[in-house]
């Protein structure tokens, strides 16, 4: 049987950046560019 949809997780985009079985290598560099256009969340004091 197939297992590419195995498992359903949740990634930080930093996480799913780097993950090695992507199912196309250009999610990769779309996550990054996600990654570094979030926007800054500052802990309130």
């Amino acid at each position: 049987m197939d297992d590419e949809h195995t498992d359903l997780r949740w990634f930080s985009l930093g996480e799913a950046e780097n993950l090695s079985d992507l199912a196309l290598q250009e999610y990769r560099s779309l996550f990054g560019t996600l990654r570094h256009k979030q926007p800054k969340i500052s802990n309130p004091a």
